[in-house]
């Protein structure tokens, strides 16, 4: 049997007694769960914040807007929605990107 050797640059963790130690398996797991809500609050700040930005600016006149029909804004929410499934966000941005190509 071949051996298997790390090279340092493509390690970015060592766990002692490897898929046996769940103690720092655990630890590892809600570490990464806990930088990854983290950075998703602030990239939902800065979206906010770019919005707000761009509020303020005259759109182009390139810019088709739809009618914001009942519709049209309750898909718009469940798109932004961060807890939205992936298969109704592929279902919804798709009904919404037929409805500006048929325009």
């Amino acid at each position: 049997m071949r051996e298997l050797r790390l090279r340092p640059e493509h390690i970015d963790i060592i766990i002692p007694r490897g898929v046996e130690n769940r103690v720092a398996i655990d630890m590892v797991v809600k570490h990464i769960q806990r930088t990854l809500v983290e950075k998703s609050k602030q990239h939902q700040k800065e979206l906010q914040r770019l919005g707000k930005q761009v509020e303020d600016e005259p759109l182009s006149p390139n810019v088709l807007l739809l009618a914001q029909t009942k519709q049209i804004i309750g898909m718009s929410t469940i798109i932004q929605n961060p807890t939205t499934d992936q298969v109704d966000f592929v279902f919804y941005f798709d009904r919404l990107s037929t409805l500006l190509v048929e325009r």
